[in-house]
């Protein structure tokens, strides 16, 4: 068994080697020229010492999976031998021995003993455990060899022979020689002890590698800083170098102090997010699945109950069956079954068509087990059957493709209450098995645990009635998780193999488990990303740490080289100069010291003479000075009492305006350029319950006060109109009140400008609207429920209709035909009506999904005239379309720009006269395409164009002209282009005309998620 250092060990070695190299690389200008070639053998030692290192520690300390760590040990053992070869290289190049053999020899050892190395499966020979008693890998696992580690003894001492020999015929280099000596040795000797003897007879051993290359960093640095050493001709550690070891050391100890807690507290996060994770997981497929069933369970229900089921019109039956499989993509078959166990009505349906069954052809249903167990049934209750494969052909055999089906069946009764047989509804469960699987985590079983639904799709369909592969949970649960499952309606579970979450879902008269069963090497994954992560944010700071040593150090350095190049330059010609140093430090204090003893040198009689006459001059400018300043003072105060005039002359109108504003009942707040309060009347307590005397010299709506709790956007927004644009500002804000209460304001915000243009104020009025904003919802909401629910008879009304206009239920008169096509008209109105009602809704609530793609104006343009077509020919208007050149794709939401267009267009022609003219312009700027749609109608009102965008309003003389309408056009065309960011404007004359225009951005909508689209 091998035991591991700690982390902190490691690291400590690897900044130690780090060091090395530093002041190696620092000190590469005291390399003699003929010693290039030892130095930078000795610069590859300490590179492939600090990589072996590096690598080591990372498959230590790193959570990754054996195969990974697997990976990490075969390169740690590779650079370990590949540092030993190059120990030889250094000794045999610094003691200069010729016969080069020895060298060829064992590089071809080390190379072949590196792919053995590499291209072997298993890598480590013993159990490997950290120092807290970790197992990292168990003995027999993983196999490196014993020759390793002989191999990498055998170079070791190899080196150490000649450095011996060296010593006896060299006396000059004695002592650097001693010093590498010693440095070999402190390698060797755990390496004997540990990587070999205690290996050979299976004892514990350590790994103490790391703590040797400590020893050997101090004895080289010792043998290449020595006097006799050929390497640096000269010991010599700059102010710089120290500097940046001192920043070498604080990282060090910064990344150390980080490194040990964080592995556990990654571990114990990555585990709590995970397991919130698969329980999102698991809740949101239990929701899909009963959605889904219940939508189906629900349209049995509905069949049971149609009128003409309950009256067995066997006719009517087949053709509502009909209609409804063919709306369903979902329904495979559509059955009614008597009392006496015999198809009356059954409607099949396949991707490629819908059928109705002939009578001969039905079938009697006695030895079903649907039928047996649904015809017990009470009214309204529903029996759904298992999910399984549906099987064709005689005898039965599973359809291939395979085809997912459920089947739900419920009794019907006559209106006189007597049951008279069953409803069954055969559903494809494709979809709900479609949307399961778009979570790969997700697993789907029936109650005795065979897989509906699996990541592994060959996993599925195990149980008897299906493939009978025996495939079920038990593959992947163990019988402690099984039992708790079938025990609790929601099951959590950490055990040894990973994390397991469960529902049991209880529906009608099935059970189904919906669980997620997560690995732990997933997790470990995790934390292996982000200590990866980490490490790269420590060696970051550490390169930070020494990039800012070095900028600093430059800094210090700089002037204690100006100091030294001053003296010299004093000291070689004999004049006196100052020096220019402003630190404020202690080189700062050394450099006036300097110059105060060069000032006390230079300073002569004719100097003191001359500075008297400097001050005689300077008293003699100063009393000049000060009569122009006096003349001034005059000027000033004339200045101040025509001021004071007008200051009088204006008190009296301040005095009303004050008296106006602290006694409104909105809230002014005036403030400075930055927003901080200079002024507030007394209103401000009662709507936000702060004082005036507490807010003012804070900045007003901030979250000291009663603002901040808008989205960034918005403030970003309205700092831009007023502080940047400078203009004025007015919107919906929520705010928050001292009591904590929020509460919705309409705020306007009015820069105040010098005559420069600066602002020098902003003015800002707020009115409490909280209860206007509330019915406002309230009626939104109204209308939006309204609409929906309305939508559903509508449609059934128009479905009638067309039947009854289409002779569906006889002949029908000229009367009643016109009858009925005057009703359907005013239906589609009401129809549209809904529509619009519904579009507004979703705009206003936020849920309208805006979905850009490249789209063509003009075939929108040409897509809504011909739309049109039947009521432009029938008023023969003239329509004119001008598309300007090089007009390219741009990325908006076609369904909602193409409303933009149907609603503009559709009111020119509807309010244009008989043979007029309609123009529709599309041009494009730097930044914008805008649109034109212009008439030559009605026109609108000038008294009644600043309502023409608002819900629900129509102009007086359109009414006139066209009583059909519900005013909600112009509205959603202004909500969609703002939307899709662009604006929109319009010019008139009323009994001229109009022109509305309307600009999109060039680089496109932004795409936005939401929850339907319009129109839908």
């Amino acid at each position: 068994m091998n035991i591991l250092l700690p982390p902190y060990i490691s690291i400590l070695c690897i900044y130690t080697t780090l060091a090395f190299a530093i002041y190696l690389l620092r000190n590469k200008e005291n390399v003699a020229e003929k010693n290039i070639k030892n130095y930078k053998h000795l610069v590859y030692l300490i590179f492939f010492v600090f990589s072996w290192q590096t690598s080591e520690f990372m498959a230590v300390n790193l959570s990754l999976q054996q195969e990974q760590s697997a990976i990490l040990w075969k390169i740690t053992l590779s650079l370990s031998i590949t540092a030993a070869l190059s120990t030889l290289y250094f000794i045999v190049n610094f003691l200069q021995i010729k016969n080069r053999r020895i060298l060829y020899i064992s590089t071809l050892l080390v190379f072949i003993e590196t792919i053995n190395v590499l291209f072997t499966q298993n890598v480590i020979s013993a159990t490997y455990k950290t120092s807290n008693g970790q197992t990292l890998f168990e003995k027999g696992s993983i196999s490196a060899g014993i020759g390793h580690n002989i191999l990498l003894v055998a170079l070791l001492l190899l080196s150490l022979g000649f450095i011996v020999n060296a010593l006896k015929i060299n006396s000059v280099k004695r002592a650097s020689i001693r010093f590498l000596m010693f440095g070999v040795i402190s390698v060797i000797l755990p390496q004997i002890l540990f990587g070999v003897i205690f290996p050979i007879f299976n004892l514990p051993t350590v790994r103490i590698g790391q703590i040797s290359i400590i020893f050997v960093v101090f004895f080289f640095y010792k043998a290449v800083s020595e006097k006799s050493s050929i390497i640096l001709s000269k010991q010599y550690i700059s102010i710089k170098t120290k500097f940046i070891f001192v920043f070498a050391l604080i990282s060090l100890g910064a990344v150390i102090l980080t490194a040990i807690p964080t592995s556990t507290l990654l571990k114990n996060l990555s585990e709590r997010t995970q397991a919130k994770n698969i329980s999102i997981q698991v809740e949101n497929a239990s929701k899909d699945i009963n959605t889904f069933l219940d939508e189906y369970a629900s349209d049995a229900l509905f069949l049971s109950n149609l009128g003409t089921v309950r009256r067995l019109e066997i006719d009517q039956i087949q053709n509502e069956f009909f209609s409804l499989a063919e709306s369903n993509s979902d329904y495979m078959q559509v059955r009614l079954i008597d009392i006496n166990d015999q198809e009356i009505v059954r409607v099949d349906s396949d991707e490629k068509s819908t059928r109705i069954i002939d009578e001969d052809k039905l079938q009697n249903k006695v030895d079903r087990y649907y039928f047996t167990d649904s015809i017990v049934l009470n009214q309204k209750e529903v029996y759904m059957s298992k999910i399984d494969l549906n099987r064709e052909g005689s005898p039965p055999q599973i359809e291939i493709p395979i085809n997912p089906t459920v089947r739900f069946a419920t009794p019907f009764y006559s209106p006189d209450g007597e049951k008279l047989g069953i409803v069954i509804l055969n559903v494809h469960a494709n979809k709900l098995l479609e949307s399961l699987n778009h979570n790969n985590d997700v697993r789907f079983t029936d109650e005795s645990g065979y897989f509906i639904a699996h990541p592994n799709s060959e996993l599925e369909w195990g149980s008897p009635a299906d493939f009978d592969t025996g495939y079920n949970f038990s593959l992947e649960l163990s019988s402690q998780d099984i039992e708790g499952m079938r025990s609790e309606q929601t099951y959590y579970s950490k055990g040894q193999q990973g994390l397991v979450y469960a529902n049991k879902l209880t529906l009608y008269n099935n059970t189904f488990f919906v669980y997620t069963a997560l690995d732990y090497s997933v997790i470990l994954q995790d934390i292996n990303n982000l200590q990866i992560s980490l490490l790269s944010l420590g060696a970051l700071y550490s390169i930070l740490s020494l990039v800012f040593a070095e900028i600093a150090s430059g800094f210090v350095v700089k002037n204690l080289i100006e100091i030294r190049k001053t003296v010299e330059r004093i000291n070689k010609t004999k004049e006196i100069e100052y020096l220019t140093i402003n630190s404020h430090d202690e080189i700062g204090e050394i450099s006036i010291l300097l110059n105060e003893w060069a000032r006390k040198i230079n300073l002569t009689n004719n100097e003191i003479q001359k500075t008297v006459d400097n001050q005689v001059r300077q008293i003699k400018n100063n009393e000049d000075k000060l009569k122009e300043q006096q003349k001034a003072l005059m000027n000033v105060l004339e200045d101040v009492q025509e001021e004071k005039q007008k200051a009088e002359q204006h008190s009296t109108e301040l005095i009303k305006f004050k008296l106006a504003v602290e006694n409104s009942s909105d809230q002014i707040v005036i403030t400075d350029p930055e927003g901080y309060i200079l002024y507030a009347n007394p209103i401000l307590e009662k709507i936000t319950g702060f004082s005036v005397e507490e807010s003012v010299g804070k900045k007003a709506g901030s979250r000291e006060l009663w603002g901040g709790i808008m989205e960034p956007e918005f403030y970003e927004v309205m700092w831009t109109k007023i502080k940047k644009e400078k203009v004025l500002f007015k919107g919906q804000i929520k705010n928050r009140k001292k009591s904590g209460e929020e509460y919705t304001a309409s705020v306007t915000i009015v820069p105040i400008l010098n005559d420069k243009g600066e602002t020098i104020f902003f003015l800002g009025v707020e009115r409490d609207i909280t209860k206007e904003a509330e019915v406002d919802k309230m009626k939104t909401e109204f209308i939006s429920l309204a609409s929906h629910q309305l939508r559903t008879p509508l449609s059934a009304i128009k479905w009638f209709l067309e039947m009854l206009i289409d002779g569906d239920l006889g002949t029908l008169n000229e009367e009643q035909q016109k009858t009925l096509l005057d009703v359907n008209t005013s239906n589609e109105r009401m129809i549209s009506l809904v529509n619009s009602l519904l579009n507004v809704s979703r705009i206003e609530s936020g849920r309208i999904i805006i979905d850009p793609e490249p789209t063509e104006l003009k075939d929108l343009i040409d897509g809504v005239l011909m739309e049109l077509t039947p009521q432009i020919k029938e008023k023969e208007i003239s329509t004119i379309v001008s598309i300007g050149d090089n007009m390219e794709k741009i990325s908006i939401d076609p369904k909602l720009i193409r409303n933009v267009y149907l609603n503009l267009i559709s009111n020119a022609v509807k309010y244009t006269s008989k043979n007029g003219e309609i123009q529709i312009f599309v041009s494009h700027n730097d930044t914008e395409v805008i649109s034109a749609i212009s008439d030559d109608g009605i026109g609108i009102p000038k008294e009644q164009q600043d309502r023409i965008f608002q819900k629900f309003f129509r102009a007086d003389n359109v009414i006139k002209v066209e009583t059909e309408g519900n005013g909600l056009g112009l509205y959603l065309v202004k909500a969609i282009v703002e939307s899709s960011g662009g604006k929109v404007w319009f010019s008139s004359t009323e009994g001229e005309g109009t022109t509305f225009w309307f600009s999109l951005p060039k680089k496109g909508s932004m795409k936005k998620k939401g929850e339907v689209s319009i129109d839908s």
